[in-house]
């Protein structure tokens, strides 16, 4: 198999494994993995887990810490190429809402 078809497969199969996990407080909502080329001109998969939305302003550090440990694993599982995994944290509600569902300017 030509490893871009194997990093698209393996975004696909991280983006899966790491769907409905709670770590912490934190739940991984939805997750979706893409492979592009990054900065460097090289191939790379780009995560976003959309979270749940933190109890605080930001989801606590050891929440954060662990669900890149569980990256990490759902990587390792995969026995994939060497590849560059790019990963980005969404709130579920990305801005702010104010009472009438509107957007805070």
């Amino acid at each position: 198999m030509a490893p871009e078809a194997e990093f698209e497969l393996g975004a696909i199969a991280i983006a899966e494994a790491l769907k409905g996990r709670t770590i912490g407080s934190t739940t991984v909502e939805d997750a979706r993995g893409l492979v592009d080329i990054d900065s460097e001109e090289a191939t790379a998969i780009f995560l976003q887990l959309f979270l749940s939305e933190p109890e605080g302003e930001t989801w606590p550090l050891e929440d954060n810490m662990a669900l890149r440990a569980a990256v990490l694993d759902a990587i390792a599982q995969l026995e994939l190429p060497p590849v560059s995994v790019y990963v980005r944290l969404i709130p579920l509600t990305p801005e702010p809402l104010d009472e009438d569902g509107r957007l805070f300017a």
